[in-house]
């Protein structure tokens, strides 16, 4: 008798219907565990940049910058575009041409931020000039997915909480982050 090796027709389809069944219901929280990460690591990059500026304006007793651009020489309000922090010697919110660049963030295109239309200017002290909030979203705009990140008036930076356990975090004052 000859030993035969492969698979009939029969055991093919049940292999790939066991396949499409799996892809169906592990596809979509493949997809939000990628947005959510996307979203996450978005968030901590940008927070520990504001937290460089901060320090730097602390260490150097100097005014330091942090604002959207997208020619690396005037501060812009699309936060989707590159960001730059820099020493603002003069305090007028413009990178002139005896002042420094000191970090850069690329420009995001995986996920949808939203700032202050203004920079965030951190003082000799640490102080922010105004109380600010960046919001980060998946690309979807899904309410579940925003993440926000406030900046205080002492400068310093806190994350947005899910308080309630809704699903959606929520502002400071306890307001649900939207990102329509």
């Amino acid at each position: 008798m000859k030993q035969q090796y492969g698979l009939t027709l029969l055991e093919m389809m049940i292999a790939l219907s066991i396949l499409a069944i799996t892809f169906t219901f592990v596809g979509p929280s493949a997809n939000q565990l990628y947005q959510k990460n996307l979203i996450i690591g978005e968030l901590n990059h940008t927070s520990s940049v504001i937290q460089f500026a901060r320090h730097h304006a602390i260490n150097t007793k100097n005014t330091t910058i942090i604002c959207p651009t997208s020619d690396f020489v005037s501060c812009g309000t699309d936060w989707n575009s590159h960001k730059m922090v820099f020493v603002d010697d003069n305090a007028n919110n413009i990178l002139d041409g005896d002042e420094i660049i000191l970090t850069t963030l690329t420009q995001t295109t995986d996920v949808l931020i939203s700032g202050p239309s203004s920079p965030v200017q951190f003082n000799f002290n640490g102080a922010s000039a105004s109380p600010a909030t960046i919001k980060i979203c998946a690309q979807d705009a899904n309410d579940t997915s925003a993440r926000g990140l406030f900046i205080s008036l002492q400068g310093r930076a806190t994350v947005s909480k899910d308080s309630d356990n809704d699903g959606i975090h929520e502002t400071n004052s306890g307001t649900a982050l939207s990102c329509s």
